[in-house]
């Protein structure tokens, strides 16, 4: 006979993995084009890379940056 406590790790992780669902968060809108979201890359000095492709931080004092 399986004990409860056996049953609930896998319920628990069903139940936590189940919901996730990828968040839309960037939304592009239908009347305006792809092409005005589009920004120089020297629009914004204060964002630069850290590495280059693999990550990107934000100055937010002279010697601090936010990194995401």
């Amino acid at each position: 006979m399986i004990r409860p406590s056996r049953l609930l790790v896998p319920l628990a992780l069903l139940l936590f993995l189940l919901p996730a669902t990828p968040a839309y968060a960037i939304i592009g809108r239908h009347d305006v084009a792809a092409e005005s979201y589009l920004q120089p890359a020297g629009a914004h000095p204060a964002v630069f890379d850290i590495f280059p492709g693999n990550g990107a931080a934000t100055l937010i004092a002279p010697e601090w940056a936010v990194t995401a």
